[in-house]
């Protein structure tokens, strides 16, 4: 044989050699997986026949076994927190006890102090549903001052969930300032979670906060706290120079709805930034029949951008009065609003009028 087909003959016998080695670890790497997702199913079936009498108070939490594997403990965590969803947090007490008992609390407090960030992260969330315990408040507030963006943001909804912790706000929001973490919208979720018992807290942070984000997120969980009481703290937001805090301030003054800064919001009728003119326009609809709110209305229908004219024309057609019948004489020259007019009165029938 020459030399020439000798070599190529080894290359390929070689080369069929690491297909036949990568194959053969694949399905390794399938068996495995397969009897892991079996395992965790048999698991899971076994402790949910255990769980379900327990959930239903029919037995006691001291009755189900402790669990020392760390494997098992992740299967039954799992499942308890399908169970959470599924139930729509109707056994959230019950399962708090169940998760302490289990030793789901022990094993959160050592997730919390691992090298990995990822393990840092599931034990922030895993503590969140953990009951009263300092130990857990206080690695929470450690989590708060990790390296890590993601870590500091989980900490931060773990606490905002259990609040009774009694950690302040501005604590949880001088944590998330670094590494764009206020960017998330779980953060949004997170001072909206803080707001019905912060609320005087949110008034002076708004106030103090640098950034624009901060302002909206802010302005939101104002809203969410429905305290008519701070609507002059919003008001002031209205002259900010971001645009997005101009916006949110005016979304917030709908949601509270407050007529008393309607001159102030009136001003940005003419906003060089479309976002803003849209929710004027949205604030001047929830206001109703207040005759300066219809007049705005009738200023933005003529407006040049198509969603804030949308908005406008089919909350004057809804509320009806003067101002509509002002802007359906005069918009036959302009065939757009002629459109919009029409369409809005299609919308508008049967018209539920907004008192």
């Amino acid at each position: 044989m020459k030399p020439a087909l000798l070599i190529l003959l080894v290359i390929s016998l070689a080369l069929l050699g690491i297909a036949v080695v990568l194959w053969m670890f694949l399905l390794l790497h399938r068996m495995v997986d397969n009897c892991r997702t079996t395992w965790r199913k048999h698991i899971a079936d076994e402790w949910l026949e255990r769980l379900l009498p327990v959930l239903e108070n029919l037995e006691p939490v001291a009755g189900l076994p402790q669990i020392q594997s760390h494997a098992k403990l992740e299967a039954v965590l799992a499942l308890v927190g399908d169970l959470n969803e599924r139930f729509r947090g109707q056994y959230r007490e019950r399962l708090k006890e169940v998760l302490v008992h289990i030793g789901g609390e022990d094993y959160g407090l050592k997730l919390v102090h691992h090298r990995h960030a990822k393990a840092r992260v599931h034990g922030c969330a895993l503590l969140g549903w953990t009951g009263l315990n300092p130990n857990v408040d206080f690695a929470l507030e450690h989590c708060l001052r990790d390296a890590d963006g993601q870590v500091r943001v989980e900490a931060a909804y773990s606490l905002s969930i259990r609040q009774e912790c009694g950690v302040a706000l501005h604590a949880v929001l001088e944590s998330l300032r670094e590494g764009g973490c206020l960017e998330s919208e779980r953060v949004r979720d997170i001072v909206r979670k803080f707001a019905p018992t912060h609320v005087r807290e949110l008034a002076g942070l708004l106030a103090q906060a640098d950034s624009a984000r901060e302002k909206v997120l802010l302005l939101d969980a104002i809203s969410v706290a429905a305290d008519l009481a701070q609507s002059g703290v919003v008001a002031a937001q209205l002259t900010h120079p971001a645009p997005s805090v101009r916006a949110a301030a005016v979304r917030t003054l709908e949601k509270l709805a407050d007529p008393a800064h309607m001159e102030q919001v009136a001003a940005l009728t003419t906003d060089t930034d479309p976002k803003v003119r849209l929710a004027v326009a949205e604030y001047a609809f929830s206001m109703g029949r207040n005759a300066g709110a219809r007049y705005l209305l009738w200023q933005l229908a003529q407006d040049v951008n198509f969603d804030v004219q949308r908005v406008a024309t089919r909350g004057l057609a809804t509320l009806k009065g003067d101002f509509w019948e002002r802007l359906r004489e005069g918009c036959h020259q302009d065939a757009l609003l002629e459109s919009l007019v029409e369409e809005a009165l299609e919308a508008a029938s049967p018209t539920l009028v907004r008192s």
